[in-house]
């Protein structure tokens, strides 16, 4: 019977793929999120914290591996870091960008909402904060 529930659960191989290397997290999810919504700014931390509602821990670990993922640029604003989602005109960057743009399509739906969480409880970090 698990078998039938992963093939259920497949998703495309290129999502799939976007899914295991950045949204790997429910924390990653909803920062990907936000940064799809939010392009070509900067946010400082504690400003992701607030907006997020996430503790500083959790979101900081995250936000560190997106960064060292070539997803998100970082840079320092005082002692803060500050983040941004810009993955420019190189044929990588389009490559991102348009990935991002099917995920976040598929997590529009409710059963490419359940596919992402499946996989996620399935191979994804442990749940936290």
């Amino acid at each position: 019977m698990d078998e039938n529930i992963a093939d259920i659960m497949k998703m495309d191989e290129a999502i799939e793929s976007f899914v295991e290397r950045y949204a790997n997290s429910f924390v990653k999810w909803e920062v990907i999120q936000f940064y799809h919504d939010h392009p070509d700014t900067w946010y400082r931390l504690d400003e992701l914290v607030k907006g997020l509602n996430r503790s500083l821990k959790s979101l900081k670990n995250e936000m560190q591996e997106l960064e060292e993922s070539m997803f998100l640029k970082e840079k320092k604003v005082g002692k803060t870091p500050a983040y941004q989602y810009e993955p420019g005109d190189s044929q990588a960057g389009k490559e991102l960008k348009n990935t991002v743009d099917q995920f976040i399509a598929i997590c529009q739906e409710r059963e490419g909402r359940l596919r992402v969480v499946y996989k996620l409880l399935k191979d994804g970090k442990p749940i936290c904060e």
